[in-house]
Protein backbone atom coordinates (compact mmCIF):
# COMPACT_ATOMS: atom_id res chain seq x y z
CA UNK A 1 0.00 0.00 0.00
CA UNK A 2 2.75 2.34 0.83
CA UNK A 3 4.84 1.44 -2.16
CA UNK A 4 1.50 2.64 -3.93
CA UNK A 5 0.82 6.19 -3.15
CA UNK A 6 4.86 6.69 -3.23
CA UNK A 7 4.38 5.85 -6.92
CA UNK A 8 0.98 8.33 -6.81
CA UNK A 9 2.77 11.12 -5.29
CA UNK A 10 5.90 10.56 -7.72
CA UNK A 11 3.33 10.33 -10.94
CA UNK A 12 1.15 13.74 -9.30
CA UNK A 13 4.44 15.44 -8.90
CA UNK A 14 5.95 14.77 -12.13
CA UNK A 15 2.84 15.20 -14.31
CA UNK A 16 2.47 18.82 -13.06
CA UNK A 17 6.36 19.94 -14.35
CA UNK A 18 5.07 18.69 -17.73
CA UNK A 19 3.51 21.86 -20.07
CA UNK A 20 0.08 21.83 -21.69
CA UNK A 21 -0.07 22.19 -25.67
CA UNK A 22 -1.41 25.81 -24.89
CA UNK A 23 1.52 26.59 -22.65
CA UNK A 24 -0.81 25.82 -19.80
CA UNK A 25 0.65 23.62 -16.71
CA UNK A 26 -1.17 19.78 -16.73
CA UNK A 27 -2.11 20.45 -13.36
CA UNK A 28 -4.48 23.19 -14.67
CA UNK A 29 -6.67 21.19 -16.79
CA UNK A 30 -9.97 19.95 -15.54
CA UNK A 31 -8.82 16.39 -15.83
CA UNK A 32 -6.10 16.63 -13.69
CA UNK A 33 -7.58 18.66 -10.97
CA UNK A 34 -10.34 15.82 -10.60
CA UNK A 35 -7.58 13.11 -10.64
CA UNK A 36 -6.43 15.25 -7.92
CA UNK A 37 -9.60 15.62 -5.48
CA UNK A 38 -10.22 11.77 -6.34
CA UNK A 39 -6.57 10.56 -4.69
CA UNK A 40 -7.15 13.37 -2.05
CA UNK A 41 -10.52 11.36 -1.27
CA UNK A 42 -8.86 7.72 -1.58
CA UNK A 43 -6.06 9.12 0.47
CA UNK A 44 -8.31 9.87 3.64
CA UNK A 45 -9.75 7.04 2.93
CA UNK A 46 -6.81 5.08 3.76
CA UNK A 47 -6.69 6.45 7.05
CA UNK A 48 -9.78 5.42 8.17
CA UNK A 49 -10.12 1.55 9.72
CA UNK A 50 -12.21 -1.07 7.69
CA UNK A 51 -11.21 -0.02 4.52
CA UNK A 52 -11.41 -2.51 1.46
CA UNK A 53 -7.73 -2.26 0.90
CA UNK A 54 -7.78 -4.31 -2.55
CA UNK A 55 -10.13 -2.21 -3.67
CA UNK A 56 -8.17 1.52 -3.15
CA UNK A 57 -5.26 -0.18 -4.75
CA UNK A 58 -7.15 -0.83 -7.90
CA UNK A 59 -8.66 2.79 -7.91
CA UNK A 60 -5.05 3.92 -7.22
CA UNK A 61 -4.18 2.08 -10.43
CA UNK A 62 -6.33 3.66 -12.40
CA UNK A 63 -5.51 7.28 -11.44
CA UNK A 64 -2.15 6.29 -11.89
CA UNK A 65 -3.00 4.98 -15.39
CA UNK A 66 -5.24 8.17 -16.25
CA UNK A 67 -2.10 10.12 -15.20
CA UNK A 68 0.59 8.51 -17.15
CA UNK A 69 -1.86 8.82 -20.47
CA UNK A 70 -2.08 12.52 -19.89
CA UNK A 71 1.60 12.72 -19.18
CA UNK A 72 2.04 11.01 -22.94
CA UNK A 73 -0.53 13.46 -24.33
CA UNK A 74 1.40 16.20 -22.95
CA UNK A 75 4.84 14.62 -24.20
CA UNK A 76 3.15 14.19 -27.96
CA UNK A 77 2.40 18.00 -28.32
CA UNK A 78 5.30 18.62 -26.95
CA UNK A 79 7.25 16.73 -29.72
CA UNK A 80 5.17 19.09 -32.28
CA UNK A 81 5.79 21.94 -30.37
CA UNK A 82 9.72 21.55 -30.37
CA UNK A 83 9.76 20.82 -34.55
CA UNK A 84 12.16 22.67 -36.56
CA UNK A 85 12.89 23.70 -40.58
CA UNK A 86 14.89 21.70 -42.41
CA UNK A 87 14.03 18.43 -40.20
CA UNK A 88 12.40 15.52 -41.21
CA UNK A 89 9.37 14.38 -39.42
CA UNK A 90 6.71 10.92 -39.43
CA UNK A 91 3.27 12.11 -39.72
CA UNK A 92 0.51 10.26 -41.29
CA UNK A 93 0.63 6.75 -43.11
CA UNK A 94 0.07 5.31 -46.82
CA UNK A 95 -0.09 2.15 -49.30
CA UNK A 96 1.57 3.69 -52.16
CA UNK A 97 1.52 0.56 -54.03
CA UNK A 98 -2.43 -0.43 -53.14
CA UNK A 99 -0.73 -4.14 -52.40
CA UNK A 100 -3.79 -4.99 -50.22
CA UNK A 101 -0.99 -7.57 -48.34
CA UNK A 102 1.09 -4.82 -47.30
CA UNK A 103 0.69 -2.49 -44.43
CA UNK A 104 1.03 0.98 -44.87
CA UNK A 105 3.98 3.15 -44.06
CA UNK A 106 4.82 6.15 -42.35
CA UNK A 107 5.00 9.24 -44.34
CA UNK A 108 8.15 11.15 -44.26
CA UNK A 109 7.47 14.73 -44.27
CA UNK A 110 10.29 18.02 -44.50
CA UNK A 111 9.62 20.77 -42.75
CA UNK A 112 9.80 23.84 -45.48
CA UNK A 113 9.04 26.38 -42.39
CA UNK A 114 7.56 26.83 -39.17
CA UNK A 115 5.22 30.10 -38.11
CA UNK A 116 7.11 33.14 -36.15
CA UNK A 117 5.22 31.92 -32.87
CA UNK A 118 5.72 28.72 -33.49
CA UNK A 119 2.20 28.19 -34.16
CA UNK A 120 1.95 26.12 -37.27
CA UNK A 121 4.49 24.44 -40.05
CA UNK A 122 4.89 23.65 -43.76
CA UNK A 123 5.43 19.95 -44.40
CA UNK A 124 6.31 18.48 -47.76
CA UNK A 125 6.56 15.31 -48.38
CA UNK A 126 9.67 13.83 -48.71
CA UNK A 127 8.66 11.48 -51.54
CA UNK A 128 6.67 11.32 -54.73
CA UNK A 129 3.75 9.28 -53.01
CA UNK A 130 1.71 8.61 -56.54
CA UNK A 131 1.01 8.84 -59.87
CA UNK A 132 -1.89 11.12 -60.67
CA UNK A 133 -3.43 12.74 -63.41
CA UNK A 134 -4.03 16.57 -63.15
CA UNK A 135 -7.23 17.11 -65.70
CA UNK A 136 -9.37 20.33 -65.10
CA UNK A 137 -7.27 23.04 -66.37
CA UNK A 138 -6.63 25.58 -63.41
CA UNK A 139 -5.68 23.44 -59.71
CA UNK A 140 -9.27 25.28 -58.68
CA UNK A 141 -11.29 22.43 -60.80
CA UNK A 142 -8.27 19.86 -61.21
CA UNK A 143 -9.22 16.30 -60.27
CA UNK A 144 -5.72 16.22 -58.65
CA UNK A 145 -6.76 19.25 -56.02
CA UNK A 146 -9.89 16.38 -55.08
CA UNK A 147 -7.95 13.46 -55.23
CA UNK A 148 -5.64 15.22 -52.28
CA UNK A 149 -8.33 16.84 -50.01
CA UNK A 150 -10.62 13.44 -50.35
CA UNK A 151 -9.48 10.45 -50.93
CA UNK A 152 -5.48 10.70 -49.66
CA UNK A 153 -6.64 13.16 -46.95
CA UNK A 154 -8.57 10.56 -45.37
CA UNK A 155 -6.63 7.10 -46.76
CA UNK A 156 -3.23 8.90 -45.34
CA UNK A 157 -4.48 10.62 -41.80
CA UNK A 158 -6.19 9.35 -38.69
CA UNK A 159 -8.69 11.26 -37.30
CA UNK A 160 -6.46 13.07 -34.54
CA UNK A 161 -4.21 13.44 -36.99
CA UNK A 162 -6.65 15.27 -39.39
CA UNK A 163 -7.04 17.43 -36.29
CA UNK A 164 -4.06 18.99 -36.35
CA UNK A 165 -4.67 19.66 -40.10
CA UNK A 166 -4.93 22.87 -40.68
CA UNK A 167 -7.39 24.09 -43.67
CA UNK A 168 -5.41 26.71 -45.43
CA UNK A 169 -5.71 29.57 -48.03
CA UNK A 170 -3.92 29.01 -50.89
CA UNK A 171 -3.15 32.01 -52.72
CA UNK A 172 -2.70 31.11 -56.65
CA UNK A 173 -1.27 34.24 -58.09
CA UNK A 174 -0.81 34.20 -62.09
CA UNK A 175 2.35 32.92 -63.52
CA UNK A 176 4.41 35.34 -63.48
CA UNK A 177 6.83 34.45 -66.32
CA UNK A 178 3.75 34.07 -69.03
CA UNK A 179 0.64 35.73 -67.43
CA UNK A 180 -1.17 32.50 -67.51
CA UNK A 181 -4.14 32.94 -65.21
CA UNK A 182 -4.01 30.63 -61.96
CA UNK A 183 -7.54 31.02 -60.78
CA UNK A 184 -9.09 31.96 -58.01
CA UNK A 185 -7.58 31.22 -54.42
CA UNK A 186 -8.76 28.41 -52.72
CA UNK A 187 -9.17 26.68 -49.69
CA UNK A 188 -7.37 23.53 -48.91
CA UNK A 189 -6.28 20.84 -46.32
CA UNK A 190 -3.50 19.14 -48.81
CA UNK A 191 -2.37 21.00 -51.99
CA UNK A 192 0.73 20.97 -54.37
CA UNK A 193 3.14 23.45 -54.04
CA UNK A 194 3.63 26.27 -56.68
CA UNK A 195 6.28 27.65 -58.95
CA UNK A 196 7.48 30.51 -56.39
CA UNK A 197 7.06 28.41 -53.44
CA UNK A 198 10.53 25.76 -55.21
CA UNK A 199 12.00 28.96 -55.34
CA UNK A 200 11.89 30.40 -52.19
CA UNK A 201 15.01 30.17 -50.55
CA UNK A 202 13.78 30.40 -47.34
CA UNK A 203 12.39 26.82 -47.58
CA UNK A 204 15.90 25.24 -48.92
CA UNK A 205 15.45 26.16 -52.29
CA UNK A 206 18.07 27.08 -54.51
CA UNK A 207 15.96 31.27 -56.06
CA UNK A 208 17.45 29.66 -59.59
CA UNK A 209 14.90 27.75 -61.60
CA UNK A 210 17.80 26.51 -63.86
CA UNK A 211 19.95 25.18 -60.88
CA UNK A 212 20.11 21.73 -60.62
CA UNK A 213 19.10 21.93 -57.12
CA UNK A 214 19.39 18.38 -55.02
CA UNK A 215 17.27 19.88 -52.36
CA UNK A 216 14.15 19.84 -55.27
CA UNK A 217 15.20 16.24 -56.43
CA UNK A 218 12.75 13.70 -54.91
CA UNK A 219 12.37 9.93 -55.21
CA UNK A 220 8.84 7.60 -55.36
CA UNK A 221 8.06 6.06 -52.23
CA UNK A 222 7.03 2.77 -54.20
CA UNK A 223 7.42 2.74 -58.11
CA UNK A 224 4.34 3.83 -59.67
CA UNK A 225 5.01 4.06 -63.47
CA UNK A 226 6.69 7.21 -63.10
CA UNK A 227 9.61 8.17 -65.27
CA UNK A 228 12.97 7.90 -62.85
CA UNK A 229 16.66 9.04 -64.60
CA UNK A 230 19.64 7.20 -62.75
CA UNK A 231 21.75 9.58 -63.64
CA UNK A 232 20.15 12.16 -61.29
CA UNK A 233 19.82 11.19 -57.64
CA UNK A 234 18.40 13.01 -54.20
CA UNK A 235 20.16 13.62 -51.38
CA UNK A 236 20.09 10.32 -50.36
CA UNK A 237 21.49 8.73 -53.34
CA UNK A 238 17.99 7.70 -54.79
CA UNK A 239 16.94 7.45 -58.39
CA UNK A 240 15.12 11.48 -59.18
CA UNK A 241 12.29 11.74 -60.43
CA UNK A 242 9.44 14.60 -61.78
CA UNK A 243 6.83 16.00 -59.91
CA UNK A 244 4.13 18.18 -60.26
CA UNK A 245 3.72 22.00 -59.35
CA UNK A 246 -0.09 23.94 -59.06
CA UNK A 247 1.00 26.20 -61.33
CA UNK A 248 0.11 26.15 -64.90
CA UNK A 249 1.65 28.31 -67.64
CA UNK A 250 1.11 28.99 -71.27
CA UNK A 251 -2.57 29.21 -71.36
CA UNK A 252 -3.41 26.43 -69.30
CA UNK A 253 -1.99 23.46 -71.52
CA UNK A 254 0.57 22.71 -69.32
CA UNK A 255 2.07 22.05 -65.61
CA UNK A 256 5.08 23.51 -64.12
CA UNK A 257 7.22 20.88 -62.59
CA UNK A 258 10.24 20.16 -60.75
CA UNK A 259 12.94 17.48 -63.37
CA UNK A 260 14.57 14.71 -62.02
CA UNK A 261 17.78 17.10 -62.13
CA UNK A 262 15.97 19.03 -59.67
CA UNK A 263 15.94 22.12 -62.39
CA UNK A 264 12.14 23.51 -62.33
CA UNK A 265 9.99 23.55 -65.71
CA UNK A 266 8.34 26.12 -66.63
CA UNK A 267 5.96 23.47 -68.67
CA UNK A 268 5.88 20.03 -70.40
CA UNK A 269 3.30 17.99 -72.79
CA UNK A 270 -0.05 17.95 -71.78
CA UNK A 271 -1.89 15.18 -70.26
CA UNK A 272 -3.99 14.64 -73.31
CA UNK A 273 -0.55 14.89 -75.63
CA UNK A 274 1.60 12.64 -73.37
CA UNK A 275 0.36 9.36 -73.31
CA UNK A 276 2.50 7.59 -70.62
CA UNK A 277 2.01 10.15 -68.29
CA UNK A 278 5.94 10.04 -66.63
CA UNK A 279 5.38 13.77 -65.41
CA UNK A 280 2.57 13.65 -62.71
CA UNK A 281 4.61 12.25 -59.98
CA UNK A 282 2.66 13.91 -56.53
CA UNK A 283 4.40 15.43 -53.29
CA UNK A 284 1.44 16.41 -51.07
CA UNK A 285 2.20 19.35 -48.72
CA UNK A 286 0.19 20.80 -45.96
CA UNK A 287 -0.24 22.71 -42.30
CA UNK A 288 -0.30 21.07 -39.12
CA UNK A 289 -1.26 22.99 -35.93
CA UNK A 290 2.31 22.33 -33.94
CA UNK A 291 -0.16 23.51 -30.58
CA UNK A 292 -3.01 21.73 -30.18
Amino acid sequence: MKKILILIIVAVLSVSMIGCSDGKSVTDSQEYQNLKQEYDKLKNEIAKTGIDSDNIDKKLEDIDNALKEMEQATSENNGYMNIKKGQVIEFGSYDGDKDKFNRKEPIEWIVLDVDEDESAALLLSKYCLEKQEWNGGIWETCSLRKWLNDEFYDEAFSSSEKQRILLTTIENTDNQYDGTPIGNDTKDRVFLLSYNDVLNSEYGFSDNPDEKDVNRRSAFAEKRGVKEESKFVTADGEKACCWLLRTRCKNNKYNCIVKSDGKVDLGVISYTDYSDGNYDGVRPALYINLKS
